[in-house]
């Protein structure tokens, strides 16, 4: 059966041979796009570049590789550091960023750029409006790169085997539909990152609370003026030099000890001959992230199988998901009913003294202290991974009442921001494809 007919003339023109090309839903969206505007005609486009001048310590030049690109935005937290004397792509307020390698097409606008120094890798491209006579918001263009519309025109011009790209002269290519909408599209997406931009300050505001009062709250045990003493004996139990870890952990005048405060519960295994394209989630570690699940390389389960195990593997409200293989370390509260079954490479916190606040919990473990408890704790040379007996170990330092409050309430109030600005970023993007 012949699916698509392309002439011998185009096939010469456009310089592909890839039938993906030429998939039907490709050229039916091409002819939509006719009239459309090329993005080269308003749009300077420039791609990152390589510095090799990475930092050893903390400074405020930030440099974004494909990895840094979330859901929410960029994680700053996992950004390489470079010199700020660096010569490199800098970014600029309202100018847009797109991976071309890897995972080609995540799309970010950045608008609240504060004291940072920003530049790019070779693994992004700069889209900033220059002559811009048709006056197209870049909110509104961040939004319709982002929608199917922009994401299929993207996928298109992908190219490579192993590891997928789009090349600098393919992207100009892309064509920029005007919706009569524009302004409501723009005014949508622009409110959405301001939800996303908060949050983010929120979220790192309440773990730096908890870290600054951590170190006001330490104990005096064998400090002096230089720094403070450790036994080689402890150093060899951990063997881990890095004076961080025995900072935060002799740091504490109290604690608990996570196994005192919950149960533990491991998840499960379906194979893979239980999976299918829709039913409910079997959630593995790559989908939990400590801001909430995300879909990547989802897998579903039937029906059959979910009420089978859902007594003993389905999360329920206020437990603290944590993932012990691969990525060890994250946790995430449960703040909705999930249809899903956990993985075995997820446990479930449970909750055994309602005097202890999840949220509390979760932030303390995704902390830095709490990650150096974790990378501590981890065996496996190629996969790390952490034992049961070994997350009960972890500690909960345990400061003044009304101070872990503030820090929960933080923590929960930057996740709803999250949410509400997630949804409006869905909004936004979703009205481009309905016009």
């Amino acid at each position: 059966m012949i699916a698509t007919q392309v002439r011998k003339l185009k096939l010469e023109n456009c310089d592909r041979l890839d039938p993906e090309y030429y998939d039907i839903k490709f050229i039916k969206l091409s002819e939509r796009l006719s009239s459309a505007i090329d993005l080269e005609s308003f749009v300077e486009i420039t791609a990152g570049s390589t510095l090799t001048d990475c930092a050893s310590f903390l400074t405020d030049a930030y440099y974004i590789k494909t990895g840094d690109f979330k859901d929410y935005g960029i994680d700053f937290d996992s950004c390489a550091r470079v010199s700020t004397e660096s010569r490199g792509v800098d970014i600029q307020p309202n100018d847009i960023l797109v991976t071309r390698k890897g995972s080609v097409g995540s799309i970010e606008l950045i608008d609240d750029i504060s004291d940072k120094h920003i530049f790019i890798s070779s693994e992004v491209l700069r889209l900033r409006c220059s002559n811009n006579l048709k006056k197209i918001d870049p909110y509104y263009l961040a939004a319709f790169l982002s929608s199917s519309i922009g994401q299929s025109q993207i996928k298109r011009f992908l190219s490579g085997m192993s590891i997928l790209s789009i090349a600098q002269a393919d992207i100009k290519k892309i064509k920029i539909a005007i919706c009569d909408d524009h302004d409501n599209v723009a005014s949508l997406f622009q409110k959405a990152k301001k939800y996303l931009n908060q949050f983010q300050k929120d979220y790192a505001q309440a773990e730096n609370l908890f870290l600054k009062n951590l170190k006001e709250h330490k104990s005096d045990y064998s400090r002096n003026s230089f720094g403070f003493e450790i036994k080689i004996n402890e150093i060899k139990k951990n063997d881990n030099l890095d004076p961080e870890l025995y900072f935060f952990k002799d740091s504490l005048n109290e604690y608990a000890i996570l196994s005192d405060i919950v149960e533990i519960e491991s998840g499960t295994e379906v194979g893979t001959s239980s999976y299918q394209k829709s039913g409910c989630k079997f959630l593995r570690v790559g989908n939990v992230t400590k801001y909430g699940l995300i879909g990547k390389d989802e897998k579903h389960i039937n029906n059959e199988v979910f009420v089978r195990l859902k007594n003993r593997y389905q999360p329920k409200l206020n437990d603290i998901l944590l993932t012990k293989d691969g990525t060890p370390g994250i946790a995430l509260v449960v703040d909705q009913e999930l249809n899903v079954i956990i993985s075995g490479g997820i446990v479930r916190l449970i909750i055994k003294d309602t005097s202890y606040d999840p949220s509390y919990i979760a932030l303390v473990i995704n902390s830095r202290f709490g990650q150096k408890q974790i990378r501590s704790l981890a065996g496996g040379s190629n996969i790390k991974h952490l034992k049961i007996m070994d997350i009960g170990k972890i500690k909960i330092p345990l400061l003044p009442k009304d101070l872990v409050k503030q820090i929960s309430s933080l923590a929960k109030e930057s996740l709803n921001l999250k949410k509400k600005g997630t949804e409006l970023k869905i909004e936004a993007i979703g009205s481009i494809t309905k016009k």
